[in-house]
């Protein structure tokens, strides 16, 4: 009986040594993953947080797939539904035909189309009085439809981050190549 117990305790030992070996791989494993997630989702806010207007202006005129580009003060800025109209007075153009005074539609994203003030699911406002370096796209038809817009083929608006477009300094327009009128 003796023996035998010994045996049996023998065995009982490996085994649980066995396991320990296997949950200890499995928590390094673990560790492993976790940290590669989190490392994954930091980089990705950090490329968020460029594309929501903190990198240079030369940089947002690279990286741009916008259908106009100008820049402008921000007269007016309504609350509606599906986000914001706002109108800007434009100073400089460099991409695009933008008259003077031109109207962008600043789309919440449709997860929460409550009112907000300023970074809920990255909508940002445009704020009434300050000079943006704007960067908007032609609206889809999606999107015409929640600004109520119809059939508005030449309508312009920004998205999550505003597109990239931000506030700036007027310092800031010497890293790019100078803009035209607006028409």
């Amino acid at each position: 009986m003796y023996r035998r117990s010994l045996v049996v305790q023998g065995w009982h030992c490996h085994f649980l040594r066995t396991i320990c070996r296997k949950a200890d791989n499995l928590r390094v494993a673990m560790t492993r993953t976790l940290l590669g997630t989190c490392a994954f989702f930091f980089l990705l806010s950090q490329q968020l947080g460029a594309d929501c207007g903190s990198g240079t202006l030369r940089a947002g005129m690279r990286s741009n797939s916008s259908d106009v580009v100008f820049s402008g003060t921000v007269l007016s800025a309504q609350n509606v539904r599906a986000g914001e109209v706002v109108i800007l007075e434009v100073d400089q153009v460099w991409k695009g035909s933008v008259s003077k005074q031109f109207t962008i539609h600043n789309a919440m994203p449709k997860v929460n189309m409550a009112p907000s003030t300023r970074g809920i699911s990255g909508f940002m406002r445009f704020v009434k009085g300050e000079r943006y370096m704007v960067f908007a796209h032609r609206l889809t038809a999606e999107e015409r439809a929640l600004f109520g817009l119809g059939d508005a083929l030449d309508s312009f608006g920004t998205g999550v981050c505003r597109d990239g477009s931000r506030p700036f300094k007027v310092e800031e327009l010497s890293e790019i190549p100078p803009g035209r009128p607006p028409v």
